[in-house]
């Protein structure tokens, strides 16, 4: 059984433009802010959702990167540059707030329909008990309040940086 010259040549081809494919593979941009903290870098992928505010624009936008260039990302359609970003906004998902302000609200409306429809089983009418209804809206409302304390608004300056970096 003989390897010829050729089959030697074939295979190291193909292994060098395997090699060559395998570097290339993978390699994609992703957006990244720097910031003093616990959590030094956050980064953002194609297709993960961003929030942010442009410099001279009051209006915030939510929205997912389709794509990132060296300077700029895409979003709907526009390529928006990484200066004219102002600053991201930064929903909580961790830790108390967060379960309390999905939880709360969930559990007020549970609470009113729970007090106002349970004397059927007892044989009576439904009704409407005034402290159901402080309850159940103040779990509600506590709920609601409770998101508010979720968003943290991260100005981009000398402090907190947005780069483009390549993964490999």
């Amino acid at each position: 059984m003989s390897i010829s010259i050729l089959h030697v040549l074939g295979l190291l081809l193909s292994l060098f433009l395997f090699s060559i494919s395998l570097e290339s593979f993978g390699q994609e941009k992703y957006l990244v802010l720097d910031k003093p903290g616990r959590i030094k870098r956050i980064r953002y992928y194609i297709g993960d959702e961003i929030i942010f505010k442009l410099k001279g624009d009051k209006t915030t936008y939510s929205t997912l990167i389709q794509a990132v260039s060296d300077s700029s990302i895409r979003v709907r359609d526009t390529d928006i540059s990484i200066k004219d970003i102002r600053a991201i906004i930064r929903h909580s998902e961790n830790g108390f707030l967060y379960q309390a302000s999905r939880i709360l609200p969930k559990a007020g409306i549970l609470y009113f329909l729970a007090d106002t429809f349970n004397p059927i089983f007892r044989g009576e009418k439904p009704h409407v008990s005034r402290s159901g209804v402080v309850v159940g809206s103040t779990l509600f409302l506590g709920g609601n309040a409770l998101k508010l304390f979720r968003k943290r608004t991260l100005k981009v300056n000398n402090y907190r940086t947005l780069k483009i970096l390549q993964t490999f």
